[in-house]
């Protein structure tokens, strides 16, 4: 957070306009961190996308493989974030999951929630999770795909 913070601070006018709220409860995702009367344009997420460290380190290793490069030292990993950013039980569709049950008690606050989804195979779990939830409207963008 203060590492945000600094970067706030550091872009003119911005500190006045943008206040940042740190989730204090590990189960919850938007609750206690959107309030009564909170309005915003969009609210955007970026998930952990593994399920434990395990699971880090194993796509940490395959990438580096991949990529025919050694892995050492502070090099372990090709990214960087804490634990609560990088996985979460039952990785990126169970924190989906989460996320979109938790934005429809905030349906008023926001008029988008918005979410990246990093694996292909998660696609179809999470699109069907969202469909149950009655969105108003549903956008796929898709950013990038070499699967076909």
């Amino acid at each position: 957070m203060a590492s945000s913070q600094k970067i706030i601070n550091s872009n003119e006018g911005l500190a006045d306009s943008i206040s940042l709220r740190l989730q204090t409860l590990p189960v919850n995702i938007l609750e206690g961190v959107i309030l009564p009367d909170d309005k915003f344009d969009a609210v955007i997420c970026n998930p952990p996308f593994h399920s434990s460290k395990l699971d880090v380190i194993k796509a940490a290793e395959t990438k580096w493989r991949k990529l025919g490069l050694s892995k050492s030292g502070k090099n372990k990993f090709n990214f960087s974030g804490v634990a609560n950013e990088l996985y979460y039980k039952g990785g990126e569709v169970a924190f989906l999951k989460n996320y979109i049950e938790e934005s429809a008690k905030y349906k008023n606050s926001s008029y988008w929630f918005t979410s990246l989804i990093s694996q292909k195979e998660n696609y179809i779990a999470i699109t069907k999770i969202l469909n149950r939830a009655n969105p108003t409207s549903v956008k796929t963008i898709e950013m990038y795909r070499d699967w076909e």
